[in-house]
């Protein structure tokens, strides 16, 4: 495995956030869960449902290229996401590419579509993909960004693939993947809500101890040893669901201020952030919490929930949110973002009761 030495980039957008408006820690001043996810914290989850991979459908975009056709072809019929991380673990260091390949025919699942081609402008970096062979570049900076992720910390493999120290003029655009910045990783055609899966696929394969792999798996693919947990995933889904617990939030403590009974009291705010001064202050508001074009104001427990998927210090928030929600149940970032998937999704097992 190669090594390089990596430079911060989350120190500036990181610190915008750690401080809320309402004085409260990043690490310490989260709404807690919401019950549906609470009880899932609690108990193990059982693995993801499989799905038929269209492997002809992958084939006839990446099968000039050898190492991600050999992965489609090694790849079983059937797979769910412990099976990419297996795929990872067998393929890593070897073939970055192949285990690139079959994290995304995970992360697509079993409607490919335009999966394939998107995955090609992804390897050979080019808006017209066909006839180009794979671009070593984009191969660098996905073996680093895992790297990055196990020894620097998910947000800094988060950091590395989205944020550039230099801008690509319009004109010079169908050679952005030959701009050098510094320390940019960033990779044509590969955004945030698919660079996440390839970070929590591939990091998850360094980790086979994690409750959510098959207790059969004892070995890494290197004798490297991570220094983080596993990166969760994220994309548009998983900001909408924290949206909608940000609406909740809100409306539950709006609904809070207008008894008077609750007012000033902490122990009985299911937040706890608020009490007495502060709490009549907001109560002035509370009544116009939604007029007639269907506005309402938020609050500042619910806008830490409010999360934009491109922003790397608000993938910083999730990984802190996820975080302080799994430590009382000994669950990391990761396996907290499973769950919330599992909530999205509901393709647990058909034995699931969750399911």
């Amino acid at each position: 495995m190669s090594t390089h030495t990596h430079t911060t980039h989350t120190h500036s957008t990181h610190a915008s956030w750690t401080t809320d408006s309402t004085g409260s820690q990043g690490d310490g001043g989260f709404p807690a869960p919401p019950a549906p996810l609470a009880a899932l914290l609690s108990q193990s989850l059982i693995p993801q449902q499989k799905f038929k991979v269209p492997k002809e459908t992958w084939l006839r975009r990446l099968g000039d290229i050898p190492e991600a056709a050999d992965a489609l072809e090694t790849l079983p019929g059937w797979i769910n996401r412990d099976d990419a991380v297996e795929a990872v673990r067998t393929q890593w260091p070897d073939s970055v590419t192949a285990a690139f390949v079959s994290a995304m025919v995970w992360a697509y699942g079993p409607r490919a579509g335009y999966a394939p081609y998107r995955v090609l402008r992804v390897l050979t970096a080019s808006k017209a993909p066909a006839g180009k062979i794979l671009n070593g570049r984009v191969v660098s900076a996905l073996e680093r960004s895992v790297e990055t992720a196990l020894t620097d910390g998910a947000v800094e493999g988060f950091s590395y693939l989205n944020d550039c120290t230099h801008k690509v003029r319009s004109h010079q655009r169908e050679h952005a993947d030959m701009l050098v910045g510094v320390d940019c990783g960033r990779i044509y055609g590969l955004g945030p809500s698919f660079f996440t899966k390839w970070l929590h696929v591939a990091t998850l394969a360094f980790h086979p101890d994690d409750r959510a792999l098959p207790r059969k798996t004892t070995r890494r693919p290197t004798a490297f040893a991570p220094t983080h947990p596993p990166a969760p995933q994220w994309d548009n889904q998983a900001v909408a669901w924290l949206g909608d617990v940000a609406r909740t939030v809100d409306q539950t403590i709006f609904d809070q201020m207008k008894r008077p009974d609750l007012t000033g009291t902490d122990a009985d705010s299911p937040h706890g952030f608020w009490s007495g001064g502060e709490a009549a202050h907001r109560s002035q508001s509370s009544s116009a919490f939604r007029d007639s074009t269907g506005w309402s104001p938020t609050t500042p427990e619910g806008d830490l929930l409010r999360l934009r998927v491109a922003r790397t210090d608000h993938y910083a928030r999730y990984v802190d949110l996820l975080t302080q929600w799994g430590e009382p149940h000994g669950v990391n970032a990761s396996q907290v973002a499973d769950r919330i998937y599992r909530l999205i999704r509901k393709d647990g097992e058909s034995r699931s009761r969750v399911a």
